[in-house]
């Protein structure tokens, strides 16, 4: 199955008070994050499993790809490329699987990267990592495979951070496959302890699935946005510069905090949502 090895729209169920906005509605082209990232300090890492940056000491908390937040004012970041199916392309194992928080699912491709200082105004980057589970195909042939994950963003220190996280990878069985491409970018306002403000922008190739989400230190998860396939077979989705317009297309939306830095639920347009109401929308699509 399209694994992973280097690194560069359906809708969901809405909720009563929860609609989509438009792109723009007041007319003309809408800035994203995506679009103001051009030239931002980039870094990146290969290989498996993933890399635990700056503080040796914490090299325990990545485990399978996944950089975990572990003190309070911490989030991590998540990105995950997947095949819902339990198999596809004419035997290569898929995840079996729909949209997902829980760390232990299974992905093509997932990557991560720790942010801190979301509740004193001094945000900075910490550990990131990027990992491909196992690619199987006709229950015979196994390879594993070696994405790149990058991370750009602006100046650290502030209250406020563009940022993208990003990866890329191919299919360790097949010489020469395309990667699988995606990334989110992010706007992130940390400027009210109580109210993480973030504008998402999620990209990428139209195959495989993706998700993107965020958990806090205590492991609460809030989704930004998620990409369902629409067709499932349409390997070629894979070809192409992996920055097309992916998922639900969220735009700004507030993360409500209690004085830890746990999330407690989301305000969107005007209307609160607890996490169960926000998180369902998302996880009841059917990729």
């Amino acid at each position: 199955m399209p694994s992973a090895g280097r690194s560069r729209r359906r809708r969901y169920p809405s909720l009563e008070a929860r609609e989509r906005s438009q792109p723009n509605d007041g007319g003309g082209d809408v800035a994203t994050p995506e679009s103001s990232l051009a030239s931002l300090h980039q870094e990146c890492v290969s290989g498996t499993p993933a890399q635990t940056q700056n503080d040796p000491d914490r090299a325990g908390d990545i485990r399978f790809g996944v950089a975990i937040p572990r003190e309070p004012g911490e989030i991590g970041v998540y990105l995950r490329s997947f095949h819902h199916d339990e198999s596809f392309g004419g035997g290569f194992e898929g995840d079996g699987r729909g949209f997902s928080m829980e760390q232990e699912d299974s992905a093509r491709i997932r990557s991560s990267v720790v942010i801190g200082g979301t509740t004193t105004g001094e945000l900075e980057v910490g550990e990131f990592s990027g990992y491909s589970d196992p690619t199987e195909f006709v229950e015979t042939f196994q390879g594993l495979g070696d994405p790149e994950t990058c991370i750009d963003h602006d100046s650290e220190g502030g209250a406020s951070m563009r940022l993208r996280l990003s990866h890329a990878g191919s299919n360790p069985l097949i010489p020469f496959s395309p990667d699988i491409d995606a990334s989110v970018a992010l706007q992130i306002d940390a400027s009210d302890p109580e109210r993480l403000v973030i504008t998402p922008d999620l990209r990428g190739d139209l195959f495989p699935n993706a998700e993107a989400f965020l958990r806090d230190h205590q492991g609460n998860g809030v989704y930004l946005d998620v990409h369902a396939l629409a067709q499932p077979e349409n390997v070629s989705l894979l070809f192409g510069t992996g920055g097309s317009e992916m998922g639900t297309r969220t735009r700004e939306m507030a993360v409500l905090r209690d004085e830890q830095g746990a999330f407690t639920g989301v305000e969107y347009r005007g209307h609160q949502f607890t996490l169960a109401e926000w998180n369902a929308a998302f996880e009841n699509l059917t990729p």
